[in-house]
C-alpha cells in the first residue's frame, strides 16, 4: 500500500497580527471519544510494507537496494538479510497480480520492476501513563470537513521508523472507517501535546494544505524555557532550518542553519529554509529562572520552536536533543534499551552503546520527550464555508 504524508515543510500564518475579536471562538463539540485498548506497553502491529519505487533501468537488486533506494538508509549487509530472509518482493505489473519474493540480493531487475520492502511485525512503544488501558483522544470541533482533536504528548502524528499503528493517523482511520480516510494537515512532534488539525474531506484537505503554504493559518503554542530571567518580553527569531549532518535516524537531523554556517558547499546547508519565530513572555519563573512563552510560527519547518528557541539562548526546558545555538547534543546518554528489530536496525546499522541494567548509551533522538511543548490555537478560514473564520484553543496544562 503507498503511504501517502502531509509536507514536513507546511507552514502557518501571515505573521503580522490581525484583530481577532470577530473571529468565532468555536466551542467544544461533544463527541464519543475515540479509544483503543492495550494490555501491555508495547504492542505487535501488522508489520508495514514499503514501496521502494521502480526500476528505470536493468540493474541487480542488491545495487538497487543501496545506490537507489533513499527512503531507508541501510547498509548493503544489511540489505542482503532482508533479502535472504525474503522480505523483499518483486512486482512486474502495475496491478501488482504478478509478485514474487526474492531471496538473490544478485539478481538481475528488468526496467519497470517494482520493489517492496515487507518489514515484519515488532513491537511499538506506547504512553506509560495511559490510564485503564485506554487512550483518548479528545475532540475540540468537528464538522463534515473539519476535525480538530487534542493530541497528548507521548504518540506520533505519522508512521515512522519506530511507530506505525499507535500514531493519530492510524488510530483515526482505525476508529472513523470513513472515505476519504481522515488526514493531518500538519504535524506535532513525539513529545507535543495540544491542538491538531484534520481534514475530513478531499476539498478541506486541498483548501487547508494550500492556505497553510501560503501562511493563512496562525498557529500558535506555549513553550517552557531555561534562562527566564534574561529573555526578553517580545523577540522575532529569523534562522533557517535544514538538515545537517548525524550519526543514526537516517545521516541527517533538522537544525539551526545561520548564514555562518551555509555556504560551504555542503549538501545538506543546501537544502535550509527561512524559518520565522514570534516570540512573547506570558510568565516568568524567577526562582528557577525559566519562562512560559507563547509562539507564534509563521513557517513550519520541523522542530522549528525547540530549534529556534535554542539557537537564541533559551531552549526549552528538558529538551534532550537541542542545545543552545539550535545544534543537536552529540554527548551519548542513557535511555532504555529497545530491540534492535523494533527500529529497523540490524547489528551494524546501530552506532550506539551497549549500557546496563537494560539501558542503551546513545545519541539523543528527536522522538525522545521530556520538554514542554503545547499547539495552543489555531486562527483559520473555514475550508468550505467563505467568510467563516475559526479560532479553536486547546487549553494548556497548568504549567503552561
Amino acid at each position: 500500500m503507498e503511504e501517502h504524508f502531509p509536507d514536513d515543510s507546511s507552514s502557518s500564518g501571515d505573521f503580522e497580527r490581525k484583530d481577532t475579536d470577530q473571529m468565532m471562538e468555536q466551542p467544544v463539540t461533544k463527541k464519543e471519544n475515540f479509544t483503543f485498548t492495550s494490555n501491555n506497553k508495547k504492542r505487535k502491529n501488522s508489520g508495514r510494507v514499503y514501496n521502494l519505487g521502480k526500476v528505470r533501468q536493468e540493474m541487480t537488486l542488491i545495487h538497487y537496494l543501496v545506490k537507489k533506494v533513499r527512503s531507508q538508509c541501510f547498509k548493503e549487509s544489511a540489505w542482503e538479510r532482508r533479502v535472504v530472509r525474503g522480505d523483499i518482493i518483486l512486482c512486474f505489473d502495475d496491478a501488482q497480480t504478478n509478485s514474487s519474493c526474492c531471496k538473490n540480493p544478485n539478481q538481475l531487475l528488468s526496467a519497470g520492476t517494482e520493489v517492496h520492502y515487507h518489514r515484519r511485525s515488532w513491537y511499538e512503544p506506547i504512553l506509560p501513563d495511559m490510564k485503564h488501558n485506554k487512550f483518548p483522544f479528545q475532540i475540540l470541533y468537528q464538522d463534515e470537513d473539519v476535525l480538530a482533536i487534542h493530541k497528548p504528548s507521548g504518540i506520533p502524528t505519522m508512521p515512522s521508523q519506530t511507530f506505525n499503528e499507535y500514531t493519530v493517523l492510524h488510530q483515526l482511520r482505525a476508529a472513523m472507517n470513513t472515505e476519504p480516510p481522515p488526514q493531518p494537515v500538519h504535524r506535532l512532534g513525539v513529545g507535543t501535546s495540544g491542538l491538531l488539525l484534520i481534514a475530513t474531506s478531499i476539498k478541506s484537505r486541498k483548501i487547508l494544505s494550500q492556505a497553510i503554504r501560503e501562511r493563512r493559518v496562525k498557529k500558535y503554542y506555549r513553550a517552557l524555557v531555561s534562562n527566564g530571567k534574561q529573555i526578553p518580553n517580545q523577540m522575532r527569531i529569523e534562522c533557517p532550518i535544514g538538515p545537517i549532518p548525524f550519526p543514526i535516524g537516517g545521516g541527517t537531523l533538522y537544525a539551526a542553519c545561520p548564514e555562518t554556517h551555509i555556504g560551504d558547499g555542503g549538501s545538506a546547508s543546501k537544502k535550509s529554509k527561512p524559518s520565522l519565530s514570534l516570540v512573547r513572555v506570558i510568565r516568568r519563573d524567577i526562582k528557577n529562572d525559566q519562562a512560559v512563552v507563547e509562539v507564534e510560527i509563521p513557517t513550519g519547518r520541523p522542530h522549528q520552536i525547540r530549534i529556534h528557541m535554542a539557537y537564541a539562548g533559551y531552549p526549552l526546558v528538558g529538551d534532550p536533543l537541542y542545545l543552545n545555538g539550535g545544534l543537536p547534543c552529540m554527548e551519548k546518554k542513557y535511555f532504555s534499551k529497545r530491540d534492535p528489530r523494533e527500529e529497523d536496525m540490524d547489528s551494524d546499522d546501530d552506532v550506539s552503546g551497549e549500557g546496563e541494567d537494560g539501558m542503551l548509551l546513545r545519541v539523543s533522538l528527536p522522538r525522545d520527550c521530556g520538554y514542554c511543548l503545547h499547539a495552543y490555537r489555531m486562527i483559520f478560514e473555514h475550508p468550505t464555508i467563505d467568510g467563516q473564520w475559526m479560532t479553536i484553543t486547546a487549553p494548556p496544562p497548568d504549567h503552561l
